[in-house]
């Protein structure tokens, strides 16, 4: 192709034609040229293919480097220097049937004789696409996560236990003022989002662990959680959000659309709780759940402001529950009779 080192040849007209399962085999050089590694259309399970062996033009390695994709098959390279592939996503996975094919040094899935898949460092980031229809095992596992202010919901791939400096939670439900309801846990299990106290960044890590194939939904309890970027929160669900300083749980409007972040979850209620609120606020910290005026003996902590269970921010409380913020940044239940 002039003024290129490589070729994209469009089939979208002949996957028309097959329902879309078309894809190139192989091409023919004339006499005398090489050989390149190519671009293979996406596969059913892939957003990318990879094969065959020799040069790695420039412009393919930088058309792959731009390329958000979260899966690239690379198990058909048959090339005898081992090469980077690079993506926009910083948690694509990258599947071979020879490790020596590629010299990156994390999230490469090795295809066994026997078809299994396995992983020596898995290292992902809060806030990019992941998805993996394969299970395969993994050596050392991590996915980096910022909490805060206050709290943050979470959902990982594999178990792992919750590091220092911050707590999870499995949401049960709300209560009956409007405040969600939880128990602490120790360990996030696969799949299954939870809601974490706390600020900074967290890098949650495990060894030996296994990753499954990513399941449909990603349910725990009231949480829903989120690998895929682009994904909205349904009319009526509940998202984590930081509103007049104060954190809590916000209810999508009708005919609004939210986008939840890939790995956070969003808040959605059964029918049957006829929980009708603007917001559910949360009364979880680093110390467990508390009461105001427990907590008042614990430090010098000073109240900045008040709120209601909406939100809004008040002269001083009221009647029934109120939020106070305090100025160590976090946010405690009083209630008031």
């Amino acid at each position: 192709m002039e003024g290129k080192d490589y070729a994209v040849i469009d089939i979208a007209g002949i996957k028309a034609q097959c329902a879309g399962k078309a894809y190139l085999m192989g091409a023919k050089a004339n006499a005398g040229t090489n050989v390149t590694i190519s671009d293979i259309t996406a596969l059913s399970n892939a957003d990318y293919t990879i094969g065959g062996f020799g040069l790695w033009p420039t412009g393919m390695k930088e058309e792959m480097s731009a390329s958000g994709a979260s899966i690239v098959d690379a198990t058909g390279l048959n090339n005898f220097t081992p090469i980077a592939l690079e993506a926009a996503n910083p948690n694509c996975l990258f599947l071979v049937s020879d490790a020596s094919k590629l010299s990156n040094e994390k999230n490469v899935l090795v295809k066994g004789e026997d078809g299994t898949y396995a992983c020596a460092n898995l290292a992902l980031e809060s806030g990019y696409s992941f998805r993996t229809p394969y299970s395969f095992t993994v050596e050392a596992a991590s996915v980096k996560k910022t909490v805060g202010p206050n709290f943050g919901t979470f959902v990982s791939p594999f178990e792992v236990a919750v590091p220092d400096g911050c707590k999870a939670y499995n949401l049960t439900g709300v209560d009956e003022n409007n405040v969600v309801k939880g128990e602490e846990t120790a360990t996030v299990a696969a799949n299954k989002p939870v809601l974490l106290a706390g600020d900074g960044e967290c890098t949650f890590e495990a060894e030996d662990v296994t990753v499954e194939a990513t399941p449909a939904s990603l349910v725990n309890g009231i949480l829903n959680g989120v690998y895929e970027a682009g994904t909205t929160a349904p009319e009526g669900s509940y998202v984590l959000q930081t509103q007049d300083d104060v954190t809590a749980f916000y209810k999508v409007a009708e005919g609004g659309k939210q986008r939840v972040t890939p790995f956070t979850a969003y808040l959605a209620l059964p029918t049957a709780a006829a929980v009708n609120a603007k917001s559910l606020s949360v009364s979880f910290d680093n110390a467990g759940t508390t009461r105001v005026d427990d907590a008042a003996a614990e430090g010098p902590a000073t109240v900045e402001a008040v709120y209601d269970l909406q939100g809004r921010k008040l002269g001083t409380p009221i009647k029934g529950v109120n939020l106070l913020r305090l100025s160590d940044g976090s946010v405690k239940k009083v209630i008031v009779k």
